[in-house]
């Protein structure tokens, strides 16, 4: 618990190379240390805004090593990244990875991916995808996962 407080305010500085830094050394010195799942998610996410999405994949990686499953905000934060760095291609592979794992894409995972193909003047990608929003929001329960879409 303290190391992931620890964590936690490394985090809050905006600092993610240096949170990455200290993840590797608590479990340098705690082998059986395993990062919160909120904090894996925080992380890959800072390594995403500075486009660092490659340390990203490979924390997600390290996440599932360490016996955690990465979630649909994991995922999702993943695909915007190689979305952001014009890697459309490693970004629907994640997705396809994601629904190979058993983790159903919501709304914003769609409309992540979407985005990123629409920007790239994919259109009849970003087409096939907005069908498969729509069918997937035929099915969902939660209003506001609804109306985002």
């Amino acid at each position: 618990r303290t190391c992931n407080v620890i964590i936690a305010r490394f985090l809050d500085s905006g600092s993610p190379v240096s949170t990455l830094g200290v993840i590797h050394r608590l479990i340098g010195v705690k082998r059986e240390f395993v990062p919160s799942l909120t904090n894996y998610n925080r992380l890959i996410n800072q390594l995403c805004l500075i486009n660092r999405v490659i340390d990203a994949h490979k924390l997600l990686l390290d996440m599932r090593n360490r016996g955690h499953l990465p979630n649909v905000v994991t995922y999702t934060t993943l695909i915007g990244g190689y979305c952001k760095i014009r890697e459309l291609d490693v970004a629907h592979k994640v997705f396809d990875e994601m629904r190979a794992r058993g983790v159903r894409p919501n709304s914003l995972t769609l409309s992540v991916l979407i985005g990123g193909f629409l920007k790239e003047r994919d259109v009849e990608t970003g087409r096939r995808l907005m069908k498969e929003l729509w069918e997937y929001m035929k099915d969902e329960t939660d209003t506001s996962m609804k109306s985002a879409a």
